[in-house]
Parts: C-alpha cells; structure tokens; sequence
C-alpha cells in the first residue's frame, strides 16, 4: 500500500485530505508543522507529500526546498496547496500546486498520476487471439 505524507497546520483540512486519501486506499500519515513532518520521512519515506505552502513557523516552501535537496527524499512527488496566489510551489519543487479551495477529485487524479503506478498499471487483461485453424480442405 502506497503511503502519504500529508502536512498541514490545519487540523480540519489535514483530516479532510487523510480522510479522502485512505478511502482511495493509501497509508496515511499526518504533520502538522514541519518538524513532525521531517522526523515522519526520516523513519519511513512517503511515496507521496502532500503540503500546505501557508504553513506557520517555517514556510512550507522551505520544506519543499529541504526535502528535494535531500538525496532519500529528492523523488517524492510533492502536491501542494495553497489559500494566497503567492509564488507557485513548483518554482521551488513541488510536481503541482493547487489553490484552495480543494477540488478533492482533481487531487485523487492527480495524486494517481504521480505515482508510480499511475500509467503503468494495465486496466484489464488483454483478452488472448482467437486461434484458427485451417483444415487443408476447401
């Protein structure tokens, strides 16, 4: 089961978020600041980040920053949010940013198609060719 780091001071919207990403079947683990975030990845790296950009204490643009200068944690995917049209996330790292309000469908396709298994999982099995044989009669 893939797991996701979400991180959020905002315990509504943390829960709102883990709640929606386990019902689509993920390990969720939850930071509210980035200290807890940071000892969270380095006991057990998330396939996936999700940050809030508005963070308090330290901007969650410095952790996006800190987190893609770390050699462990560089290929995680990261989604962030944010409530302000400040500078977008990917500037300094993130794969996408999203503006909230939250489209909770536009994360859960999102969040699909970062990790690794988003195109690479065939959606059914190819059914097999018809086998024909030829009689020699005719």
């Amino acid at each position: 089961m893939e797991s996701i780091l979400v991180i959020d001071d905002d315990p509504m919207v943390r829960s709102i978020l883990a709640m929606m990403l386990y019902d689509a079947g993920f390990e969720v683990i939850e930071a509210a600041d980035p200290a807890a975030a940071r000892e969270v990845m380095l006991a057990k790296k998330p396939d996936l980040v999700t940050i809030d950009i508005d963070l308090s204490g330290p901007p969650g643009l410095e952790l996006i920053t800190e987190i893609r200068k770390r050699a462990l944690l560089k290929d995680v995917p990261i989604v962030a949010f944010r409530s302000y049209a400040g500078k977008p996330a990917v500037v300094v790292g993130a794969d996408v940013t999203f503006d909230k309000p939250l489209n909770i469908q536009d994360i859960l396709d999102t969040v699909q198609s970062l990790l690794p298994h988003g195109d690479s999982v065939p959606e059914s099995e190819p059914e097999p060719e018809p086998v024909l044989k030829h009689s020699g009669k005719g």
